[in-house]
């Protein structure tokens, strides 16, 4: 699954929103079943090489860190698991949120989730 082709190549730059062909997906990892990943960056900023950037810049998500620090959201979320969920319910033990971001982006400075996230439906 973590293809380039995984994500469409539309961004919508005023909005940063992206769609997606499918969100759920098994994983490999031995704490994981299955997870979506809704978000593509993260605006946190982290000076640290961060695990989800190298593996975002090495498929060509993002070009790098400042684009790393553009939030995208997947518009398409709810529509995707409203599809995929009935397709694999009797598979899933779990569902992990977020390989690819922090989930929940808080900004600290304003003591406030980040608006994009706060939005989401």
């Amino acid at each position: 699954m973590f293809k380039k082709e995984f994500y469409t190549e539309e961004i919508l730059t005023v909005d940063l929103q992206i769609e997606r062909k499918s969100l759920l997906y098994k994983t490999k990892v031995e704490y994981g079943n299955w997870t979506i990943n809704h978000i593509v960056g993260c605006r946190h900023g982290c000076k640290f090489p961060c695990y989800a950037m190298i593996i975002a810049k090495k498929f060509g998500w993002v070009k790098d860190y400042e684009d790393w620090r553009k939030t995208r959201i997947v518009k398409n979320a709810l529509e995707l698991l409203e599809r995929e969920i009935p397709k694999y319910k009797d598979k899933i033990d779990f569902v992990h949120l977020c390989f690819m971001s922090d989930p929940f982006m808080y900004d600290a400075n304003k003591g406030q989730l980040i608006p994009e996230i706060k939005t989401l439906p």
